[in-house]
């Protein structure tokens, strides 16, 4: 799912993802190239983190 949310946001111009983590899910984020980019905030009722990942485009030259 993750996966394909990136893609999806690549297609639609994007150039990076921001998201409010739980605790409990940054390291799933952190394992697939998120950083921590603020302190803990409450969020409806949870203890949430910033996180972002910059989002590329691979572009290979034909051969």
């Amino acid at each position: 799912m993750l996966t394909a949310l990136e893609g999806e946001a690549l297609r639609r111009g994007l150039s990076s993802i921001d998201l409010r983590s739980t605790k409990t899910a940054a390291a799933f984020y952190k394992r697939n190239g998120y950083i921590e980019t603020g302190k803990d905030e409450a969020m409806f009722g949870l203890t949430t983190r910033g996180m972002r990942k910059d989002i590329v485009r691979d572009i290979m030259p034909s051969i």
